[in-house]
């Protein structure tokens, strides 16, 4: 009866390591879905300049597809805020709203990034964290460049929610903001 009762534990427990195993394996197949949830819909901005790099500019950027909500800073001493938005969010629905706001109440200056999958810039290939940095490094350098918005990296401040906040951080380290 013992040996019986044995061989049961072990059956239950290579069962039940099998079946982790096997939820642990979707899980890994399916975490670039999990993490980078993209919106279904996409929501075009309404206030603001939405950009979408010419192909010249996207030459001289060496990006495939950036896109960007820009509104300008009621005064050059005023800052930039540089937003990167989070997960199954896009730049025609929360940053608009932020820039909204902080243009109207302070004549602060706003500036979003598409992610490459997501909203405007959903033809601009798959999101991952490298095509997000990719794609926030272009736009920023679009921003600071004497070719491009010529917006002083001293008055950027870069703010990000959720999966954004990893992104300002990155760009932080390379020397923006």
């Amino acid at each position: 009866i013992m040996v019986a009762w044995i061989d049961l534990m072990n059956v239950s427990l290579l069962g039940l390591g099998g079946g982790y195993l096997t939820v642990l394996g979707a899980i890994v197949a399916a975490q670039r879905r999990l993490i980078w949830m993209r919106p279904k819909e996409v929501a075009r901005p309404t206030f603001g300049q939405v950009r979408v790099l010419s192909s010249t500019e996207r030459r001289r950027a060496r990006a495939k597809d950036v896109a960007m909500l820009h509104v300008p800073a009621a005064r050059p001493d005023l800052p930039t805020l540089v937003h990167f938005h989070g997960n199954a969010d896009q730049i025609g629905w929360g940053p608009e709203c932020l820039a909204r706001t902080f243009n109207a109440s302070f004549g602060y200056g706003f500036f979003a990034v598409e992610y490459p999958g997501y909203g405007i810039a959903s033809e601009g290939g798959s999101p991952s964290e490298t095509s997000a940095y990719s794609a926030a490094q272009r736009a920023l350098e679009f921003l600071t460049d004497a070719e491009g918005l010529m917006i002083s990296n001293e008055n950027l401040v870069l703010i990000g929610e959720s999966i954004g906040c990893g992104i300002a951080v990155e760009m932080a380290k390379r020397g923006f903001g």
